[in-house]
């Protein structure tokens, strides 16, 4: 025992005070007229003080006066809790177990401490030698482990710090009165280890600084930013919900690279996994191709092809394209060869039109047969004709010719 109460001077001390508790002793010089010696009476003091020290060894180290003492009667006149107790007197937690960082503002303790760590219980842990305190949250059982979620964890400067590494120690103080203290506690920046590196953000009475190791780097006014690299922020820096609003999944584009950049594929047409790229097939389902029809589904096939807008874009039919409103459709050629349809002339198909002749006979003359004659016995003006073929249909072949525009060949890219 500790014997933080000592006993008095002169005290029967015998073994020790307990085994003395129901010794009596002679004295010589008692009389009828006394009840107990001072034997009995020392031994009955020693049990006292030696009770003394064995509950204040139990109890572990004292919390504060005001916690185990002050108390606030409740409407109905029961004892309630008291919310105004010092809060920079704390018990030391000691041999927790294991005290394991869980994130930035979760502990895990092996054991079931629920009974201590309870909601609105004020907490003071030193993580890598600086102490922090907040308020438990949330807390939790399970296979072995108590779970320990803190809020407003501040370190002695008023910053809000985060739970870098595991706790060394872990001590508790006093309920508070409601999630965040008997009062919302002022924090004055945030305080950010990393690495041998810390980082802070904190107001200065006018502006915002930003500082690496103490040191301001940046400060946020009224009037704009100082000390921000704009050029220094790329697509990392943006939230996924902001860099979809900028280039939403789906957008197809050209590309004058040979690969594809972080966050794209390629439209070749190949099959890509449906769970991998979840937010693309919820967009282009299987209208490019389904894959193996199960796990895969196609990209858009972009290879030697162009791109035309759907005739029916918007629910009415341009009549632009006699191809089917089918997205992801595909059709034509880079050449076109072919001939007219067989077609036989007639009269009415010929233009007017007329042929000169001139015949020179010498005295009377004949012919006969099936060509051409001049008949003496005749006068006047003759019409001579002879037609000639046989009424057939013809045609004209076609032989192949581009049909491209001039052209520049680039990859087309698609955005997961």
């Amino acid at each position: 025992m500790t014997n933080k109460y000592q006993r008095p001077a002169g005290a029967f001390a015998g073994v020790n005070g307990l085994a003395n508790r129901t010794k009596y002793q002679d004295d010589s010089g008692a009389t009828p007229k006394r009840a107990v010696s001072s034997a009995k009476v020392d031994g009955d003091l020693n049990y006292v003080i030696d009770a003394l020290n064995q509950i204040d060894e139990a109890s572990g180290v004292r919390a504060s006066i005001n916690e185990r003492l002050d108390v606030s009667l409740n409407a109905d006149g029961t004892l309630k809790l008291s919310t105004t107790g010092t809060l920079d007197e704390w018990i030391v937690h000691v041999n927790p177990g294991t005290v394991t960082r869980v994130d930035n503002s979760t502990i895990g303790i092996t054991g079931d401490w629920r009974a201590v760590y309870t909601v609105n219980r004020r907490v003071k842990l030193v993580v890598s030698g600086l102490a922090l305190v907040g308020d438990v949250a949330e807390v939790s059982y399970a296979s072995g482990v108590t779970t320990v979620s803190l809020i407003d964890l501040l370190d002695g400067d008023g910053y809000l710090q985060v739970i870098g590494s595991a706790p060394t120690q872990i001590a508790y103080g006093p309920f508070t009165g409601g999630p965040r203290g008997n009062a919302p506690r002022r924090f004055d920046g945030i305080r950010i280890p990393s690495g041998a590196s810390t980082y802070e953000l904190r107001g200065d009475g006018t502006n915002l600084v930003f500082k690496h190791d103490g040191v301001p780097v940046s400060v946020m006014t009224e009037n704009g930013l100082a000390g921000f690299a704009p050029t220094s922020v790329g697509a990392a820096a943006l939230s996924d919900e902001v860099y979809d609003m900028l280039v939403p999944t789906g957008a197809v584009m050209p590309f004058a690279g040979s690969a594809a950049p972080t966050g794209w594929l390629m439209c070749a047409g190949q099959p890509v996994s449906r769970s991998d790229y979840a937010n693309l097939y919820v967009r282009l389902g299987t209208a490019y191709g389904a894959g193996n029809g199960t796990t895969t589904f196609n990209l858009p096939d972009m290879r030697g092809r162009s791109v035309f807008g759907m005739d029916n874009m918007g629910g009415t039919d341009a009549g632009r394209l006699s191809v089917a409103n089918t997205l992801g459709g595909s059709g034509g050629a880079q050449t076109k060869s072919g001939s007219t349809a067989s077609y036989t002339l007639t009269v009415a198909d010929i233009p007017a039109h007329t042929h000169d002749g001139n015949v020179t006979h010498g005295g009377g003359t004949s012919g006969t047969g099936t060509g051409l004659y001049y008949n003496p016995a005749d006068t006047g003006n003759r019409v001579i004709g002879k037609s000639t073929g046989g009424g057939g249909g013809h045609s004209h072949g076609i032989t192949n010719f581009d049909v491209m525009p001039p052209f520049v060949l680039m990859n087309y890219i698609i955005k997961t």
